[in-house]
C-alpha cells in the first residue's frame, strides 16, 4: 500500500526451494529527498518447519519398497526439503526401473491429524527389464549355431543386475554369467562379477580360446559420483595352428597381427591381469530415455600386475544431453584413449585402439580405421 508521502509499504510471502519453511518478508522502501538514493528493509518472520509423517509408493508390484527407499533423499520424522525430494525424483529415474517420472507424480499433502506434517506420495508405472531371447541359424564365421539369453537390471524386484549368455556353434562358442548388486553391507557399496568362456575356429588357420572373469567394487564420493576399483584376469591359447601360417616369414610379413593372434610370441598363450580404477559423474536424467544430464568418466586400465602382457591405457569418456525441441533431444558423445607399453609390439590386437562398426562409426567394417603398420 502506498502513502501520501511516496513511501511505500508492502508484505511478500517468499518460498526458498532450498528453504524447509515458509517466510514472511516485510518490505518498507523509504525515500529520501535529494540524490536518488533509497534505504530498503526487509524484515523477514520465520515460519513453522514441516516435518515428513509418511512415504508411500503406488505402481511397484515387482520392485520391493525397499529398494525404492534406499534411494530417497528425504526420510520419515525428518524435516521436509523440497530440493532434497528433486534430487530424490532424479535418481529414482536414473535407476531406470520405473518410467521417467514428471511432477504429477509425486503428491504432497498435509496431514490432517497432525499440525506441521505432511505426506508424500510417488505414483510408479514398472518398466519392462526382463528380456529373453533364443534363436539358431547360420554364419560365416559361427557356422550353425543356437543361443539363448536373459538379461535383466532389476531381477526379482531387488535392484540387482543379470545377464546369462549361451551360444554355441559348429565354429565357435560364447558363454558368460554376469551379476552386480548395488548395495552391500547396508551401505550403498556395489559389487559386480562377471565369468566368460569364449572359442573361436578361425577355419583353415588356428582355433582360439579365452577364459576371463571380473570384478568390481564402486562406492559414491558424492550424489552424483562413485569411484569403481576392477580387477579382470583373462587367458588366451591358440591350438590347432596350420604349420603353413607359423613357417611362412612371407605370410607374417605382410600381416604385422598375425603374428599377435597366433600368440608366437607368448608361447601359444597370453595372459593378461588388469587393475582398472575409474571414476564417474552422472547426473541424465533416465538410461533409456535421456532428456537432459551430463557423464564424465575417466578411468585407466593398468595390466602388468601378473601375466605376460604389461601396458597402459587411460581413457576419457563424455556424453551431454540437453532438450532441443518440444519432442526431440539434442546429445554429443565423445571418448578419448591411449595406449602404450614398453613394447608397442606386444599389445594384444584387441587392445589396440580402432574405429569401425556398428557401435562405433557405421557403415565401415569393425576394426578398419587405426593406425597403419
Amino acid at each position: 500500500s502506498g502513502n501520501g508521502d511516496g513511501n511505500t509499504e508492502a508484505h511478500a510471502a517468499i518460498i526458498d526451494g532450498n528453504s524447509d519453511e515458509r517466510e514472511i518478508a516485510e518490505i518498507r522502501p523509504a525515500r529520501i529527498d535529494g540524490a536518488p538514493v533509497v534505504d530498503v528493509t526487509i524484515r523477514v518472520q520465520e515460519g513453522e518447519q514441516f516435518f515428513v509423517n509418511r512415504i508411500e509408493f503406488t505402481g511397484n508390484s515387482t520392485t520391493y519398497d525397499e529398494v525404492i527407499r534406499r534411494e530417497l533423499q528425504i526420510i520419515e520424522n525428518a524435516v521436509f526439503n523440497t530440493e532434497a525430494l528433486k534430487y530424490s525424483v532424479r535418481r529414482l529415474n536414473q535407476l531406470g526401473f520405473f518410467e521417467p517420472l514428471d511432477d504429477t507424480a509425486v503428491n504432497v499433502e498435509k496431514n490432517e491429524e497432525v499440525e506441521n506434517e505432511v505426506n508424500v506420495t510417488i505414483a510408479l508405472s514398472e518398466a519392462n527389464l526382463n528380456q529373453l531371447t533364443f534363436g539358431a541359424g547360420v554364419s560365416q564365421f559361427d557356422g550353425f549355431f543356437g543361443q539363448i539369453s536373459f538379461s535383466t537390471s532389476n531381477f526379482m524386484g531387488r535392484g540387482e543386475t543379470l545377464g546369462v549368455n549361451l551360444m554355441s556353434g559348429s565354429r565357435s562358442r560364447n558363454h558368460s554369467i554376469s551379476f552386480t548388486r548395488p548395495f552391500n553391507f547396508g551401505k550403498p557399496v556395489s559389487i559386480g562379477s562377471q565369468v566368460y568362456s569364449r572359442r573361436m575356429e578361425w577355419i583353415g588357420s588356428f582355433t582360439e580360446e579365452t577364459t576371463g572373469a571380473s570384478v568390481t567394487a564402486g562406492f559414491p564420493i558424492s550424489y552424483f559420483t562413485r569411484v569403481y576399483l576392477g580387477y579382470s584376469l583373462e587367458q588366451s591359447q591358440v591350438s590347432d595352428v596350420n604349420p603353413f601360417m607359423g613357417t611362412n616369414p612371407e605370410l607374417l610379413a605382410f600381416n604385422p597381427f598375425l603374428s599377435d593372434a597366433l600368440l608366437l610370441g607368448s608361447g601359444g598363450m597370453r595372459t593378461i591381469s588388469k587393475v582398472i580404477p575409474q571414476i564417474r559423474y552422472d547426473t541424465v536424467d533416465h538410461p533409456i530415455f535421456p532428456t537432459q544430464g551430463t557423464t564424465l568418466a575417466a578411468r585407466v586400465e593398468l595390466a602388468g600386475a601378473g601375466g605376460n602382457t604389461r601396458f597402459i591405457k587411460p581413457t576419457l569418456e563424455s556424453t551431454w544431453w540437453t532438450p532441443h525441441l518440444s519432442n526431440t533431444i539434442f546429445g554429443v558423445h565423445a571418448q578419448v584413449a591411449y595406449i602404450m607399453a614398453g613394447d608397442p609390439g606386444s599389445i594384444p590386437v584387441f587392445e589396440r585402439l580402432w574405429l569401425g562398426g556398428e557401435y562405433s562409426v557405421r557403415g565401415v567394417d569393425i576394426r578398419r580405421i587405426g593406425p597403419t603398420m
